[in-house]
């Protein structure tokens, strides 16, 4: 990848994770049908960066570079768990007592280690938190696998968890989920699901390093024309109740590669500093949306305001809880740090 900075790729984390928030709100707002594809996003395109990571700092061992990659966002994590703790649980000591006390600190424990959806731990109390954990424990496999033997890694090893884990989990079915949580043998299928879309992430980046003078000179407008037509059919994947998440497969890595190609449209489309700004808390809407919406429920928005207009509120609130948490994560890092010098 070129080391020029493109907005494009911001844009679109912005705009997939709008399909994620706005998804779990189906039964108050009901425009995302499908937003299952989004997550596979993140995990093509966080492939793609951890292989480009690699390339860069050949040398960095898997668990510095594992502990590198909790370290940036372990603040705001632990800020938006505390609160969803308090805003779900408060009543506990009254309720359930010590021994209620106990079971929700460990479960606060795990969770703020990121070891729910592991298939060890259960699933956490800010849900889209397992999406943080198959990242950081699926992503130290894929690290480590690329560190053992690039070469195998991306000729072998990766290829073959793509196409195997797709195969089992579609069955030749279009109309199949991809977002299954439950175990086949050993296998938490999460987990599984997350290292395979690195996996394919890997080979993706891999394929541009290998191919960007030519994609550059000779495939422009094919990128362009495949891309563009990509994210069109993904607003049908995400807004058509049938589910055709099978074909996200393909439609994906083609805007992915879009956002990568220096001159395409989208990097054109999508130019202006805002999206960088607007990608730049997408990682704090994950971890807050669920917050806001706990909010919405249960002042019972839903039964007196119009779906579209519920729509831009829980959005507008999404942004502005985002917007303070990084603040604060921010504001609490520089103050530790400050205080170590």
């Amino acid at each position: 990848m070129e080391k020029k900075y493109y907005y494009s790729i911001d844009a679109f984390k912005f705009l997939f994770m709008l399909v994620v928030c706005l998804c779990h709100m189906k039964g108050a707002i009901g425009y995302i049908q499908n937003e299952d594809p989004a997550a596979d996003f993140f995990f093509i395109l966080s492939g793609a960066l951890l292989y480009k990571s690699f390339l860069s700092h050949p040398h960095t061992g898997v668990l510095d570079y594992t502990l590198n990659k909790y370290k940036r966002f372990f603040t705001e994590w632990c800020i938006a768990l505390v609160l969803t703790y308090l805003m779900y649980h408060w009543n506990v000591p009254f309720t359930e007592g010590v021994q209620g006390v106990v079971n929700y600190s460990f479960r606060f424990l795990s969770e703020l280690l990121l070891l729910q959806d592991t298939g060890i731990f259960p699933r956490g109390e800010n849900p889209p938190g397992w999406y943080l954990s198959v990242l950081l424990w699926g992503g130290a496999l894929v690290y480590a696998a690329l560190q053992i033997s690039k070469r195998v890694s991306i000729k072998l090893i990766f290829p073959s968890v793509v196409v195997l884990f797709y195969a089992y989990t579609f069955h030749a079915d279009m109309n199949a989920r991809i977002a299954d949580w439950q175990f086949c043998g050993p296998l938490y299928l999460p987990f599984a699901r997350g290292i395979a879309a690195m996996c394919m992430g890997v080979l993706l980046s891999h394929f541009y390093q290998c191919k960007r003078q030519e994609i550059a000179s000779q495939r422009l407008t094919l990128i362009n024309i495949t891309s563009i037509l990509s994210a069109l059919l993904m607003l049908v994947v995400f807004l058509y109740p049938v589910r055709y998440e099978v074909y996200s497969l393909i439609f994906l890595p083609l805007i992915i590669l879009g956002c990568f190609t220096e001159r395409s449209s989208f990097n054109r489309i999508f130019s202006q500093p805002i999206w960088k700004r607007a990608g730049s808390i997408t990682f704090e809407m994950l971890i807050v949306h669920m917050l806001v919406r706990g909010v919405i429920l249960h002042f019972e928005w839903y039964q007196y305001v119009h779906r579209g207009i519920l729509a831009i509120i829980y959005i507008a609130m999404i942004v502005v809880a985002a917007v303070a948490l990084k603040k604060a994560g921010t504001y609490i890092n520089n103050s530790i740090a400050s205080q170590a010098s």
